[in-house]
């Protein structure tokens, strides 16, 4: 396999998981609004929070992938949403709006990865064949979206197993789907080859 099929299939993998993991956390994240407030008037804020983090992630992570390169700017985006997902398990355990919405701006971090991903695989191949390389990754986040909340239930279960509630669960899945993001970006010894 080349290098370049294989650091796109690698890119590729890392895209499905932390979509897997964005679309778990959104998807209860009105419900967990209003468990925790009881104004279900409020359930679409943590997505817009999640967007944002999506748009300010986006731009700081390719200002440093600019400085520092590709590999280290997606996995500093994974590594926030894993941070984030983290913190909307324990907004769900303590009840705390602000920590989840605070978790669903950095969850946005790792979703914004998952947008940078599209275009570090373009730029891997000459210009005829950039849109197919593009469309690779467009379509593993697919798979994200009818993955992700098909885990509910079963990360419901391990929550409630633990005495929290089972919306907690979601946010489980994205802290160990973005993990598996973070770690199936491009090794070092990989450099993504020029086009």
């Amino acid at each position: 396999m080349s290098v370049r099929r294989r650091l796109t299939a690698t890119l590729f993998a890392g895209s499905a998981l932390g979509t897997t993991a964005y679309l778990a956390a959104v998807t209860v994240s009105g419900l967990v609004v209003e468990e925790i407030t009881g104004q279900a008037a409020l359930a679409g804020v943590p997505a817009a929070m999640g967007t944002t983090g999506t748009a300010v992630g986006t731009f700081l992570l390719t200002l440093g992938i600019a400085r520092r390169g590709r590999r280290p700017g997606l996995i500093a985006g994974y590594i926030l949403g894993a941070v984030g997902a983290l913190a909307t398990v324990a907004a769900v355990v303590w009840g705390s709006l602000w920590l989840l919405l605070a978790g669903m701006a950095m969850l946005g971090f790792g979703h914004a990865s998952n947008q940078l991903a599209r275009y570090t695989a373009a730029e891997m191949f000459p210009a005829d064949r950039r849109a197919s390389a593009l469309s690779m990754i467009v379509w593993a986040g697919t798979i994200g979206s009818v993955l992700g909340p098909s885990l509910l239930e079963p990360g419901g279960r391990v929550t409630t197993d633990q005495g929290w509630s089972d919306l907690a669960g979601g946010s489980l899945v994205a802290i160990v789907f973005m993990g598996a993001a973070g770690s199936s970006t491009p090794s070092p010894s990989d450099p993504i080859p020029p086009n």
